[in-house]
């Protein structure tokens, strides 16, 4: 008999994949908007994930190496762009981190039959 059933957060009970694209996109478009020029959004969205694909999605630096690319930024610009672009992705996180269509109600399932629920994530 089941007694308990530990389930992985990240893209099994929410969609971190959508997540991670929807943020990326956001800072990209922050930086842009708060000053880094001669480069697309769609350029600087490929940065950050060369960044993710180099040195994981869980890394804390990527936008500081994406933005040490570029010199020509001064300190001022350097901390104003990356601060927008972790403003741009914190606030995505927060509209964009939901579970999948069907997860509230299989866990409602999973606890009436008397299931203990874990979540585990890194």
């Amino acid at each position: 008999m089941i007694k308990a059933i530990a389930f992985d957060l990240d893209n099994s009970l929410i969609d971190f994949s959508t997540f991670k694209h929807e943020t990326a996109r956001a800072a990209a478009k922050a930086m842009i908007t708060h000053g880094l020029t001669g480069v697309t959004e769609e350029e600087l969205y490929e940065q950050i994930f060369a960044v993710y694909d180099q040195k994981t999605v869980e890394y804390q630096k990527t936008f500081a190496d994406v933005l040490g690319k570029y010199p020509e930024l001064t300190l001022n610009e350097f901390e104003r762009i990356q601060q927008a672009a972790i403003s741009a992705y914190l606030k995505t996180k927060f509209e964009s981190l939901k579970a999948y269509p069907e997860v509230k109600e299989t866990l409602v399932k999973i606890k009436a039959k008397g299931i203990l629920i874990g979540v585990v994530s890194d």
